[in-house]
């Protein structure tokens, strides 16, 4: 447990001894990092073109329909894609990664409750999904991009590196309980063809809530983390990190706090390597959420266990790095790119 018995599972005693070491050089090259994996604005505005003409040609075609931001592209978690052999311009330092599109994540809210389809037959997720792809191949443009249906979206790419995934929605009503929450809780596809809850707006608003009661930490520390697990192939998805990281840095964060601990974000990764080898296969749920708790499949378990412990062991001895250019490169071997060089800072 840590010292404020906040959950996590390691003695932030592990690695308190060198959190007072003069961290001015490395915690620039970390701020550099967590910028390097911010959308450039002009991928930005892109990726809010593309949503905005979806938006208006869907709610359009299916008047009292909604559609509304999800996920990373929702909470503001979305990381830069990596590209294979491109120099990174903004930085001038070499990027070199396999390719990774943009994706954005968007609900289109087309009810309330399950409606019948005609007397005698109620709607399925499947009429649901025909009818979001319907009003997008409207549009002759989308039509020539073969949207696919994938339960439980409906998936359309751009050929400039754009993925939308698009999850049709109704807003349950059928329990009272659910029914007067702050939030609406959704029904959505579930992979086999049924309905499942979804809570995107409790989740979204959690996560912004537990940011700023933290000093705003969590975001950026959330999108360091996933820029690590896709620097080193491990099975982790989006949403994986996101749920370990609201889970237990925060508790880390408020530990420091109390102890007079100047953190910066290499202590956040530190707390997140450290933390992954013992909760791989842990079913995780944000509080109040009815969204259901997420859990690792077995086989990608098995897969990150070995270089999630090799991680955690080896990131204890970094915390000690020089301070200088040396520092930097060990952190920069470690890490991966986008992990700037020395003179990409200077």
């Amino acid at each position: 447990m840590g010292s404020g018995g906040f959950g996590y599972p390691y003695s932030l005693g592990v690695g308190q001894a060198f959190f007072a070491l003069p961290s001015a050089t490395v915690k620039d090259a970390f701020e550099h990092t967590i910028k390097r994996l911010e959308l450039d604005p002009t991928r930005l505005r892109q990726a809010e073109q593309h949503f905005g003409t979806i938006k208006s040609l869907i709610e359009e075609a299916l008047p009292g329909s909604r559609v509304d931001p999800i996920g990373s592209f929702g909470h503001g978690t979305m990381i830069r894609p990596a590209n294979v052999g491109k120099v990174d311009a903004d930085f001038g330092d070499d990027w070199e990664h396999a390719y990774t599109p943009i994706d954005i994540d968007a609900i289109v809210v087309l009810g309330s409750s399950i409606p019948q389809a005609e007397p005698g037959r109620m709607v399925t997720v499947d009429d649901l999904l025909s009818d979001v792809r319907k009003a997008l191949v409207s549009d002759l443009t989308y039509k020539q991009m073969q949207p696919r249906r994938d339960r439980p979206a409906i998936t359309l790419t751009f050929s400039d590196e754009f993925s939308v995934e698009l999850v049709p929605a109704l807003i349950d009503m059928t329990n009272m309980q659910v029914a007067q929450r702050a939030h609406p809780v959704y029904l959505v596809a579930s992979e086999e063809g049924g309905w499942k809850w979804a809570d995107y707006d409790h989740d979204s608003a959690y996560l912004l809530t537990l940011n700023r009661s933290v000093g705003g930490w969590l975001l950026p520390a959330i999108r360091l983390c996933k820029g690590f697990v896709r620097s080193r192939g491990l099975p982790f998805s989006s949403f994986h990190v996101t749920l370990i990281c609201a889970t237990f840095l925060p508790g880390f964060v408020q530990d420091c706090t109390v102890s007079g601990i100047a953190l910066d974000y290499r202590h956040l990764l530190w707390s997140f390597l450290k933390t992954l080898p013992t909760i791989l296969r842990s079913p995780l749920l944000l509080p109040g959420s009815l969204t259901p708790s997420y859990r690792m499949a077995e086989e990608d378990a098995k897969k990150a266990q070995q270089p999630c412990t090799l991680y955690a062991n080896a990131v204890d001895s970094l915390l000690s790095a020089p301070d200088s250019d040396s520092g930097i490169k060990l952190w920069r071997q470690f890490y991966g790119h986008p992990f700037p060089s020395p003179q990409a800072i200077k």
